[in-house]
């Protein structure tokens, strides 16, 4: 093991630049997480989670998708975060086994960049119809299990970077976590408040 030394880091600057990176992404990370510790239901969790990220990726648009196996789809979250407020949609949701490009992402399990986005509803579903020019898509996964996906889109200035798309899946772990364990104990409450 090399110990870093201040004249090391002079003569090396890309080492410099690689810790301050690192520090970065820590922060993010850990930003999310104080986020997501702070939340008490998934309702009020989710905007909170979503804005953070959107920040992070200086994003204009952010929703989540969980997933529901008793029939197989993935259900948009209401509220969705655009330009730093919540906008309630309806309840919608497409199945798994369909193509649109949300779908194919929680299945293979692969995060994405998608450059050009048009408004087909059939490929893009609710992002298309968002008018979202480009979002970067990356599957919710707890220990192993795909349990939803992250979209954001629309880039505050320029054009997202492939780089992101790393960031992104790294920010969606523990989100992914934490909404999962949300939904789960609202899924209990409602069914002890149903008997």
């Amino acid at each position: 093991r090399a110990i870093l030394t201040s004249r090391h880091l002079r003569e090396r600057p890309e080492t410099l630049a690689e810790l301050v990176a690192q520090r970065g992404d820590f922060e993010r990370l850990y930003a999310v997480s104080a986020t997501l510790a702070s939340a008490e239901s998934l309702g009020e969790g989710l905007p909170q989670i979503v804005g953070t990220i959107c920040r992070y990726l200086s994003a204009q648009v952010g929703l989540v998708f969980l997933y529901h196996p008793e029939d197989h789809t993935l259900r948009v979250m209401s509220p969705v975060w655009v330009n730093g407020h919540t906008l309630e949609v309806d309840a919608m949701r497409m199945r798994v086994s369909e193509g649109g490009i949300v779908s194919q992402v929680f299945r293979s399990g692969r995060p994405i960049l998608l450059n050009r986005i048009d408004h087909n509803p059939e490929t893009y579903g609710i992002i298309g119809e968002l008018g979202v020019k480009q979002a970067l898509i990356a599957p919710l996964k707890v220990e192993g299990y795909n349990v939803g996906a992250i979209a954001v889109g629309d880039p505050i200035n320029g054009n997202f970077e492939e780089r992101q798309i790393d960031e992104l899946a790294s920010l969606a772990a523990p989100a992914a976590l934490v909404l999962s364990q949300l939904g789960r104990y609202e899924a209990a409450a409602e069914t002890t408040r149903r008997m």
